[in-house]
């Protein structure tokens, strides 16, 4: 049995059985904790908002922001355009450290290296603190708005610095010219070339004969408009364990976030979404989320936006957020009764991906038991969600 450390946010557990040299059934439950249904129950808005990041501690920044952005909505309050931009930021910074971590520990343990410290120190730094170089006062996730004050220059050095990391440790080329790799040949070329580690992995998935590894028939999620999902989450019991769309379980994270790319299209033609196209499709979304960075930093440029008044103490209503985080699409809905928190509910990426008929399960089945499985059921359960904890037990008899 192999043990992953298992994090907060959880931990799979996979119990594969073993036919004919090759895996014939997948067992697979995902423990997530569900205290937020129960420890918000009856408590102030404002307390829940402060508490519920503290839960999580990975994207806990996009945690947040759904939190606020539902009680928003129940609320009825309206924000300033600018309080959407800043917010993004921050969610997409730790979208950024998330990956960027993750690409540098699992990669470098797939190859066999061992992650260069240096370059885990930049990126452990990446966004520390950087809420306050949006809002000083810490208030970012006040209901309506906190008081806005960007420092464009901080800001600019650390954007500066994750173009760095990513030219340097990721790419080895200027994110400029990683736009111009569209195919499969021109990926093999750079990856061929390339020193970085996502180079290094790219090449060695072709040279083991992976490219396919993972694939499945499992659908991306699609938009799931709000008044849908509060039907979902009223009507049925099991949707935020065992979510379904259109009856059929559906993946959401960064390979079926960037699935229109060039690249990530062109890969997909010809090796299905297995786990070349998925190793790409994080690249690409590195590069896109340092385009969306250097966007909204430009709108936010001089920002200065004071806090949104209180609250009504006796508003009621329902809210509804998505947000797209590294892991994939968060949903948040909250009830509110008066001042306080009547109901909230969390539907998180990993019941998506990880449902028991869904698309690591179906990507497991028929993979060699060979003595290289648990190698391969790691690189497919990282490049769906690199940040959740799992346990595999292999049986011999189907």
């Amino acid at each position: 049995m192999n043990d992953r450390s298992v994090t907060p946010e959880g931990c799979i557990r996979l119990r594969l059985a073993i036919r004919a040299g090759a895996v014939c059934r997948v067992d697979l439950h995902a423990d997530r904790p569900r205290a937020a249904e129960q420890l918000f129950r009856d408590r102030p808005i404002e307390q829940v908002l402060r508490s519920l990041p503290l839960l999580f501690g990975v994207c806990a920044t996009a945690q947040g922001s759904a939190a606020v952005q539902a009680c928003e909505q129940a609320l009825g309050l309206r924000i300033d355009p600018g309080h959407r931009d800043a917010r993004a930021l921050l969610v997409d910074f730790e979208s950024a450290r998330e990956h960027l971590l993750r690409v540098l520990l699992d990669w470098h343990a797939a190859l066999g290296d061992t992650p260069h410290a240096p370059e885990l120190v930049s990126v452990a730094r990446l966004n520390h603190g950087i809420s306050t170089l949006l809002y000083p006062e810490g208030d970012g996730f006040h209901p309506g708005g906190g008081t806005l004050r960007v420092r464009t220059a901080a800001l600019q050095e650390r954007i500066e610095g994750l173009t760095e990391i990513l030219e340097r440790s990721v790419f080895g080329l200027r994110i400029p010219e990683w736009w111009k790799i569209a195919g499969s040949d021109a990926l093999a070329g750079w990856a061929a070339g390339g020193s970085t580690v996502a180079a290094r992995l790219v090449h060695h998935i072709a040279a083991w004969g992976w490219s396919r590894l993972g694939q499945s028939d499992i659908p991306a999620l699609p938009a799931t408009p709000a008044w849908e999902l509060h039907a979902r989450f009223c009507g049925d019991a099991g949707f935020t364990s065992r979510p379904s769309w259109n009856d059929t379980p559906c993946e959401t994270g960064a390979s079926t976030r960037q699935r229109h790319l060039p690249l990530v299209a062109a890969l997909a033609a010809s090796h299905g979404n297995g786990l070349l196209t998925r190793t790409a499709a994080r690249l690409c979304e590195l590069a896109v989320i340092h385009q969306r960075i250097v966007s909204m930093a430009r709108n936010l440029n001089g920002r200065s936006i004071d806090a949104a008044p209180p609250a009504p103490a006796t508003a009621a209503g329902v809210g509804l957020a998505q947000v797209e985080a590294a892991r994939g699409r968060l949903v948040h809905r909250v009830e509110l009764e008066g001042p306080s928190v009547r109901r909230y509910q969390i539907l998180a990426p990993t019941e998506w991906n990880f449902h028991p008929n869904g698309a690591v399960a179906r990507g497991l089945m028929g993979l060699p038991a060979d003595d290289r499985l648990e190698e391969r059921v790691g690189l497919l359960i990282q490049s769906v969600d690199p940040c959740v904890g799992w346990r595999l037990e292999v049986v011999g008899h189907a």
